[in-house]
Parts: structure tokens; sequence; C-alpha cells
């Protein structure tokens, strides 16, 4: 074989052997980037449900029965779910129509604001009502983003990755937000051992405020990715994406939604709810339970991408329904026996 018969050959394998260590450079830019950005809207979203019970109840609704207060003040925390889903729609549907790049900057931008606005808010005392009708409009906004920011991020990494590491792909986006809870359960950590009077002047306001910081970080990275590999070589964009998938897949649509409204439901319940109820009714210190909710999404940091793997091996339903149980007793052994410790 003469040399331009063996350059003809190897060339093309030296070709596609570049091509696909520079996909594999491009999807492990991706994940980097999208997981540092759920990281940063997990904790603007969150730093919200861990500082409300501490301080909100008392700058908002000062004029109310306390039991009144600590309700509205989970109210507003609810606001942000309604919000989410209507965020999924309309982010969904953009997604679909101009791209998923777009629309992980625009739901970052949105609650990168939202967030640092919150920091910036006047006590009830300065303009009355106007605060808590301006923070259920924050929250909105807040819950809106992340409904995009949901189904964006994760369904870039799945799109991007080869087919034996899907799951995996998309497990290092979910693993980011417990990354998120952390941070937020670090910052609340720091505030509530701040003196009570400068706690809710101005310590309260701090984690909300460096939000800003953190989102300019996040935006940059996001400007240098490459857009979904899966829409860019789509050659058809649906008019209505939403209904389309409705009509065609009503069935795993249903069934993820509910698994979703399950482990949802349970999670908050356990890490938001538990922060009111212990403190006021088993005078649990703030700190103490601040800790708790750090360690359980400690615990999840770790186990998300193990499962993620896991179902790149298996039943992806198997796979599901293992991480559920799993998933119960770190919340229950931290919420449950850090208190009891912290009693004695």
């Amino acid at each position: 074989m003469s040399t331009n018969d063996q350059i003809a050959v190897a060339a093309p394998k030296l070709i596609s052997g570049q091509a696909s260590n520079a996909d594999k450079t491009a999807h492990r830019k991706l994940l980097i980037a999208g997981a540092i950005g759920t990281t940063i809207e997990w904790y603007d979203f969150f730093i919200y449900g861990l500082i409300a019970p501490v301080a909100f109840e008392r700058l908002l609704f000062p004029k109310v029965d306390p039991t009144v207060g600590t309700i509205a003040v989970f109210a507003t925390f609810a606001v942000g779910f309604v919000a989410r889903p209507l965020g999924g729609l309309v982010f969904g549907h953009f997604g679909d129509r101009i791209g998923r790049k777009s629309v992980l900057l625009t739901t970052m931008l949105i609650m990168g604001l939202a967030t640092m606005l919150i920091g910036f808010l006047p006590a009830y005392e300065a303009v009355g009502i106007v605060t808590t009708v301006a923070l259920v409009f924050l929250r909105f906004l807040q819950g809106f983003a992340l409904g995009g920011e949901s189904t964006a991020a994760g369904l870039m990494a799945i799109e991007s990755a080869d087919e034996k590491s899907r799951g995996f792909s998309g497990s290092i986006i979910q693993a980011a937000w417990p990354i998120g809870v952390v941070f937020a359960s670090l910052s609340t950590l720091l505030i509530t051992k701040l003196p009570e009077a400068e706690l809710l002047s101005w310590g309260w306001r701090v984690p909300f405020v460096a939000s800003g910081i953190l989102v300019g970080i996040g935006l940059h990275l996001r400007c240098g990715i490459d857009e979904s590999k899966t829409f860019k070589e789509s050659a058809r964009v649906s008019r209505l994406p939403a209904l389309e998938a409705m009509k065609g897949h009503t069935k795993p649509i249903l069934i993820v939604f509910f698994i979703e409204l399950a482990q949802t439901s349970y999670f908050y319940l356990t890490a938001i709810f538990t922060l009111a109820y212990a403190t006021r009714e088993l005078g649990i210190a703030r700190d103490v339970l601040a800790q708790a909710v750090l360690v359980a999404n400690i615990f999840g940091l770790f186990l998300v991408p193990l499962f993620g793997a896991w179902s790149d091996r298996s039943d992806e339903s198997r796979s599901t329904l293992s991480a559920w149980q799993q998933r119960r007793p770190p919340y229950w052994w931290s919420i449950t026996f850090w208190p009891s410790r912290a009693r004695c």
C-alpha cells in the first residue's frame, strides 16, 4: 500500500477521533456550566424557604397572630410552586421552538434578579402591604424561572450525552440542586449565629443580595456552551410542543408527574415545614435545624449520581423506586436524631 493510500485510510479515523474528543469536551463543558447554573438557581429558590421561618414572620407579618404569620410565610413560599408548572410549560414551549440555551440564560437572569430584589425589600413598618405584595410577586418570578430551569438543564445534559451515559449525565444536573441547598443551608447557618437584632435588621438580606454575584458567574459560564445537539439536528419544529407531547405521551408524562409530586412533597415537608414546627413547638435551635438540612442534602449529593449511573446499567423504573426508598432514612435520621441531641 502506497503512502497516499495509507493517508487516505487513516484520515477518516483521525477526523472521527478528533470529532469524538471535541464532542466529549463540549459535553463536559455543558455539564459543568449546567450544574453550576442549577446550583445557583436552587440556592436562590431555597434560601427563601430557610430564612422565611427565621425572620419573615416578624418582618413582614408583625401585626398578626404568630400562627397566622407562619401560615402567611408559607403561603408566600407556596406561590413559587404555583408558578413552577407554568414556567415549565412556557419555557418548555420556547425551548422546543428557539433552543434550550436561550431558555437557560433567561431563567437564570429572572431568578437572579428576583432573589436579589427580595434582599432589598423594606420592612413592613416602612411601606406596609406593598412589601408583602412585592414579595409575593418576586416569589412568583422565582418559581416561574425554576420551572424552566428544571427542564432545560437536565434535557440539554441528556440530549448531548451518548446512549450509554444519559442517566448519569442527567443525574449530574440533578445532583446540583442538593449543592444549592447545601450552600443555602450554610448561609442560613452563618446568619443565625448573629444577634437577633442584627439578623432581623440586615443579616437576613445578605444571602439574597449575594445571589447577584453568583448569577453573574453562572451567566458567564452558560454563554460559552453550545446548543443541544439533538435540537440542532432536529428537522422539524412543532408549533405547539406541549400539546403534541401530551397527545403522544400522556401515560409516561402522568407517571413522572405523580412520582415527582410524591418525592417533592416529602422533601419540602421535611426540609421546610420542619424548620418552623421544630423551632416553635419543640424549642430546637435554628442553627441545629439548618445543620440537619445540610447533612441530609450532602447524602443526596452523593446518592443522586450513583442512582443515575445505575439507571444506565439497569431498568430505570427499578432504580427510581430504589432511590425513593433510600432517600427517606437520611432525612429522618438528620431531623429526628440531631434535634434530640441538641435538647440534651
